[in-house]
């Protein structure tokens, strides 16, 4: 999500660009500003695109032992 991947820039530009413009990696890292809140909401399908990303190694172990 910190690089395009491809022609899918879709993470790239939500996260990288929209959500690192506000929250870095100093003391904005935290929410300060109520407003700021609305930059942090995913796309209803990236919660579960993720949880599958991440199965992915344990799933292939799994099916190989």
């Amino acid at each position: 999500m910190h690089r395009p991947l491809g022609k899918f820039t879709y993470p790239f530009k939500s996260h990288a660009l929209v959500h690192h413009r506000i929250f870095k990696s100093d003391h904005t890292y935290h929410l300060i500003n109520e407003e700021d809140k609305w930059t942090i909401p995913m796309a209803w399908w990236n919660g579960p695109v993720l949880i599958a990303i991440g199965m992915t190694p344990f799933l292939l172990a799994a099916l190989m032992s």
